[in-house]
């Protein structure tokens, strides 16, 4: 990665029943070579929920090795979660990993 992004996702999944909710607003820099992975979570006010915040990680490590758009792994980056939307019903684990 040679330049930096911000990136806005949603997970909207409903298939009758309890459905699938989460946002994430995250922005991506690289880091020099050699300086691995880091997480920042920079949400303020509750918009991603505390105990969700590890779940967008996981979720953005999972991304990294699969690669993104062009299938390569990647390293050294630098994540900051900035900010997201839940429900209070629909929010669990899985749509904010995704």
């Amino acid at each position: 990665m040679t330049t930096s992004a911000k990136i806005r996702y949603r997970h909207k999944k409903q298939s009758g029943g309890s459905g699938q909710f989460g946002e994430v607003e995250i922005f991506i820099e690289p880091l020099p070579r050699g300086s691995g992975f880091e997480f920042v979570s920079k949400v303020v006010a509750g918009s991603v929920p505390g105990q969700c915040i590890p779940a967008v990680e996981r979720g953005i490590k999972e991304a990294m090795l699969s690669g993104g758009l062009a299938g390569f792994p990647m390293q050294d980056i630098r994540v900051s979660l900035l900010d997201g939307k839940h429900h209070s019903v629909d929010s669990k684990e899985i749509a904010l990993k995704r």
